[in-house]
């Protein structure tokens, strides 16, 4: 009769060790996170700080610190002629780490890119 512990007991230790690490580095990220941006996005949009028909085409971290962040984010609005398909802008997102989590501090104005 063998009597040594089952492996799955070690193995499901073993996920929770791994699965608690990861929980623990995301909540000491370095820098915003790519989803935040996208909800942080997507919230100026419903307050009307960008258009609402804006759609995100690629985000950016120009700057970094251990308590900052500058994003930019560039979206392209849906132009009056179909033909020219949309024009490219981008905003500049700030952000401050306050209680170990990220917040947006400020929005810079919309521009439209060359």
């Amino acid at each position: 009769m063998d009597r040594r512990p089952s492996p799955l007991p070690r193995r499901l230790a073993r996920s929770l060790a791994a699965a608690l690490l990861a929980a623990a580095l995301a909540a000491c990220t370095s820098t915003v996170s790519d989803r935040q941006v996208r909800e942080d996005f997507a919230t100026l949009q419903t307050t009307g700080a960008i258009p609402a028909k804006a759609r995100l085409e690629r985000i950016e971290l120009t700057d970094g610190t251990r308590d900052g962040a500058d994003v930019e984010v560039y979206f392209c609005l849906p132009a009056g002629n179909p033909a020219h398909g949309c024009e490219p802008r981008n905003a500049g997102l700030s952000y401050q780490k306050l209680d170990g989590r990220w917040q947006l501090f400020s929005v810079d104005a919309e521009q439209a890119v060359q």
